[in-house]
């Protein structure tokens, strides 16, 4: 992903699409390796093939990437102009780099629930045990990755980190696999009534990954309004939820063990999850006290902790519980008499394909059309509605007419408690500081990539993206503006310019005020574009009107990767640097890239606010900056001692 990141772009449309192709090989190789297992004598040693291959697979990605490189810039000069049709591309080139080792990924499950299921009564609970201890085990990768090895080792020490451990674990299989007795298929006995169609149950493995998926994306924004929204936040995030899905599926397993009704077990599940999703916008109200920021003042150790405290506080008991619903399913389908692999690989599928869905519904679709709070009402109004189906679909002799009244009559309060009580709408979605600072919200924006809030001060009207980044705002108009200013004053006859990042708009407006003859500007997201238009023009110099402006809707590395312009001026804006994927804009590519772009004596821009940097990140960031450009001058850019501002200026002369 992070990779990835660096040649597709950060944005939301991007980092969907790598998700998809990684799950679609997830779902191809559950399905594929599924049906098979139960043909294949020794499924141990045919899992440990499948590890073989995922290092082997994985290996090929340096090349391929070399190979992207190249072909990135002929890509985005024939595709670059159409949005969706550049999304298919990098949808293209993200399947034939993870297609392969998720492919591989996928088959395993299945295998190795194909070599531990010695009795078809047993399925759900050793399968849903597997299920939990791989589930932890991707908790505790996210977690090594995020915090230590990268840190520790780099990207591409961490990748072989990575391939070894496969290696060895694809060794081990191998050896075991050669070892152990072949896996016996189940006996099948006396087939007991199902209590679920095969297409029933189907259909809820696939809606559970759809759920699921969806309310990470959810979450994951929730959580972004509060946080400082860096790799480690996210990874935090991820981690418990993970480390919760593990659980659910620990409890599934105690709970294939009882003879409880599977349809009233899955009914109660439903609404269950339903109820706490509903609940979880107020309980993480409740204890953020009103979106208030997560911070610390005892050190990055003490900030890590709160934000763990705080994401298992909110989301611990509802994501366990929604974790039940799917490894139970494996319980449900043991009087299908399909081989365990296939059982596990095919219901792996539906739910690896739900999750797709989910994820792409939730983040291209909800949060743009219903926003976070009504998008989570709506989850919680899934759980509710495929409870109410589970009820309906019921045959007339499996309840007694009072079970299947109160089956109905639950769904149905539950929606009622969503239309009034449990109405997160109701929630504000921005915190707003109206005693201190006088503030009062404008117009709150949702989209895909973020949440964007234009705020009124007494003084000052400011854009703020996720709650408390701030992108500037018309009381600091004339800082903003000398940003492009003293950029622009550097060169002798700037004729075209390019700016990486819009913000307000007041800095990227100011350079009409040169006699420039084309101004480019890239912002990554698209709800910071509409802000500016519809509250920043009387400080933008006619920005979205001048024939000379162009306001492109992409990551700003992409273009520059990408375009066959040249420019005289290219002006970094300021970066707030610990934000996820912001490394990447400070990055020797980025400065490649740009110097690349550069016409003959033109300059590279790159703005520093102190405050956000310790001197070996400003050291780390000047030398490769120098490395790219040696011919490089260091400018103030104002004289404020709380806030101070400084200029990288790199020549290509």
């Amino acid at each position: 992903m992070r990779e990835l990141g660096i040649l597709f772009g950060n944005s939301a449309h991007a980092t969907a699409t790598t998700l998809a192709a990684f799950f679609l090989g997830i779902a191809a190789g559950g399905a594929v390796f599924g049906r098979r297992a139960g043909r294949i004598r020794r499924p141990l040693r045919a899992y440990g093939w499948l590890e073989l291959g995922v290092a082997a697979t994985a290996l090929l990605y340096f090349g391929l990437l070399s190979l992207f490189h190249s072909l990135y810039a002929p890509l985005f000069a024939a595709f670059g102009d159409n949005r969706a049709a550049f999304v298919c591309v990098k949808f293209a080139l993200a399947l034939l780099v993870l297609f392969p080792p998720a492919f591989c990924m996928g088959g395993t499950l299945p295998l190795i629930s194909q070599q531990l299921v010695r009795r078809r009564d047993r399925l759900g609970v050793t399968a849903a045990r597997l299920y939990a201890v791989n589930t932890l085990g991707a908790a505790l990768g996210a977690y090594i990755s995020a915090f230590h090895l990268i840190r520790h080792l780099g990207v591409t020490g961490s990748y072989a980190v990575s391939v070894a451990v496969t290696l060895t674990v694809a060794a081990l299989a191998l050896w075991l696999g050669g070892r152990t007795q072949p896996a016996a298929e189940p006996p099948r006995g006396a087939e007991p009534a199902m209590a679920l169609s095969a297409r029933a149950v189907g259909a809820l493995a696939f809606f559970s990954g759809l759920v699921t998926l969806a309310l990470e994306v959810l979450w994951t924004r929730m959580f972004a309004q509060v946080l400082q929204n860096s790799v480690y936040t996210f990874a935090v995030i991820l981690v418990i939820f993970l480390i919760s899905l593990a659980l659910g599926a620990a409890l599934a397993g105690s709970l294939a063990r009882r003879r409880a009704p599977v349809r009233a077990t899955l009914g109660v599940l439903l609404l269950g999850g339903g109820l706490l999703v509903a609940a979880s916008p107020f309980a993480f109200w409740w204890i953020t006290d009103g979106l208030a920021y997560v911070a610390s003042q005892s050190g990055f150790g003490d900030y890590v902790l709160r934000v763990f405290a705080c994401a298992a506080a909110v989301l611990l008991l509802p994501t366990a519980w929604l974790g039940i619903v799917f490894p139970y399913l494996l319980k449900v389908a043991e009087p299908w008499g399909w081989s365990p692999g296939r059982t596990v690989g095919d219901l792996a599928a539906l739910n690896t394909l739900g999750g797709v869905a989910g994820s792409l519904l939730a983040g291209f679709v909800m949060l743009g059309s219903l926003g976070l709070w009504d998008s989570l009402r709506a989850v919680a109004a899934a759980y509710a509605l495929a409870a109410l189906w589970l009820a309906l679909a019921a045959p007339g002799s499996a309840l007694s007419a009072a079970r299947r009244a109160l089956s109905l009559a639950l769904p149905c309060a539950l929606l009622l408690l969503l239309a009034a009580p449990l109405d997160a709408s109701r929630l504000p979605l921005v915190h707003v500081d109206r005693e201190g600072q006088g503030e009062e919200v404008v117009e709150i924006l949702e989209g895909s990539s973020a949440t964007v809030a234009v705020v009124q001060r007494p003084d000052s009207l400011r854009i703020k993206l996720n709650n408390y980044y701030g992108l500037g705002g018309s009381g600091d108009r004339r800082q903003e503006a000398r940003e492009a200013h003293l950029p622009l004053a550097l060169h002798p006859a700037p004729a075209s310019t390019f700016f990486l990042g819009l913000g307000t708009g007041i800095t990227a407006g100011a350079a009409l005020q040169h006699p420039i003859e084309r101004l480019l500007v890239a912002e990554l997201v698209p709800e910071v574009v509409t802000a500016s238009r519809r509250h920043f023009t009387p400080w933008l110099n006619g920005l979205f009107t001048d024939p000379r402006a162009e306001i492109r809707i992409e990551d700003g590395r992409n273009v520059l990767a990408g375009t066959r312009q040249d420019f005289d001026v290219i002006v970094a804006d300021l970066f707030l640097p610990w934000k996820a994927g912001t490394g990447s804009l400070f990055a020797r590519e980025l400065f490649e890239a740009g110097h690349e772009r550069l016409a003959p004596g033109g300059i590279y821009a790159q703005w520093l606010l102190l405050i956000q940097l310790s001197e070996r990140e400003f050291g780390s960031i000047a030398r490769t900056f120098t490395e790219v450009f040696p011919r490089t001058t260091l400018w103030r850019g104002n004289y404020r001692v709380s806030h101070p501002l400084v200029l990288l200026v790199g020549e290509t002369r």
